[in-house]
């Protein structure tokens, strides 16, 4: 899950809020309608608040056909930390192994590395970060023959925290 600085909180909130209003009544516009909850969805799982993360998270995922891949990834990570802060580590690594599949499956590389960075973290922060190494190194590598220099520059940060 990305960081969020402390000042941007707010401003994010508004700019979902405002893209939310705009397209409220565009229906051709459903996927970006869909997709716009997710972000609140990840400010309230950084603030904290699991219930009502959990619950605008869901809400996006209820006709997953609509989301973009890229925001399918995003709602699953959160949907996996909320897991693993309420103690079922299990339901995290299964949402994020599932994860790892759809990226694969529909050749989304960007979204595959994320997903193999959050296990990362997931593990680092829950679980055995050593069984996220060969994953997180695969991921890296294929981040880097892909052209994707700052999603194998993170993995490979990661990795190397993980192994020291």
């Amino acid at each position: 899950m990305p960081q969020i600085r402390a000042a941007q909180p707010r401003r994010a909130r508004a700019g979902f809020e405002t893209l939310a209003a705009q397209l409220r009544d565009q229906p051709a516009f459903q996927s970006h309608r869909m997709g716009v909850e997710v972000g609140p969805g990840l400010l309230d799982l950084a603030g904290g608040n699991l219930a009502r993360a959990e619950t605008r998270l869901l809400a996006a995922l209820a006709v997953p056909q609509l989301l973009y891949g890229f925001v399918y990834a995003a709602a699953q990570h959160g949907l996996a930390r909320i897991a693993a802060l309420r103690g079922d580590v299990g339901a995290a690594r299964a949402r994020l192994a599932h994860t790892l599949e759809y990226s694969a499956s529909r050749r989304l590389l960007p979204e595959y590395v994320r997903t193999a960075i959050e296990v990362a973290r997931i593990e680092r922060d829950f679980g055995t970060p050593a069984r996220a190494l060969p994953l997180l190194a695969s991921a890296a590598e294929l981040a880097e023959a892909a052209g994707f220099g700052p999603l194998a520059a993170a993995a490979r940060a990661l990795l190397a925290r993980l192994r020291a």
